[in-house]
């Protein structure tokens, strides 16, 4: 994904959570400044914040195959989008693509189904 928007010009903030060593393959796939590397928590809406705020286009690529003793499948899959939504939406972001890491869809049964990740209550977004 990175590769593709660099070929465009496009200038990338990636905040991620992982060291230097895990991302910086990431830092060839663009020109010279074109990539800027952000040090940001799923539970730190300032940085969230500080992360879209002069973005157009958001693409949430968080996620994990495994839950984690520090991040539950409902803390990243869950709690973290919706945040996002909501501070994209408070910053005035155009548009907001959600990646999903279990490969989720509406309609497969089981536990990668959208609807695992849905809390009792909340509307499942169709289409």
């Amino acid at each position: 994904m990175v590769n593709h928007i660099g070929k465009s010009g496009s200038k990338m903030i990636l905040p991620n959570r992982c060291n230097e060593n895990a991302r910086q393959h990431l830092k060839v796939t663009g020109d010279l400044g074109q990539i800027v590397h952000l040090d940001f928590s799923i539970r730190d809406a300032d940085a969230i914040k500080y992360a879209v705020e002069r973005s157009n286009v958001v693409v949430n690529m968080v996620g994990r195959e495994w839950e984690t003793r520090n991040f539950s499948f409902e803390d990243v899959h869950v709690e973290f989008p919706a945040k996002l939504a909501e501070i994209c939406k408070e910053v005035g972001v155009e548009r907001l693509v959600h990646v999903s890491a279990l490969g989720c869809a509406l309609n497969v049964p089981g536990a990668h189904s959208v609807g695992a990740f849905v809390p009792t209550g909340q509307n499942v977004p169709s289409g």
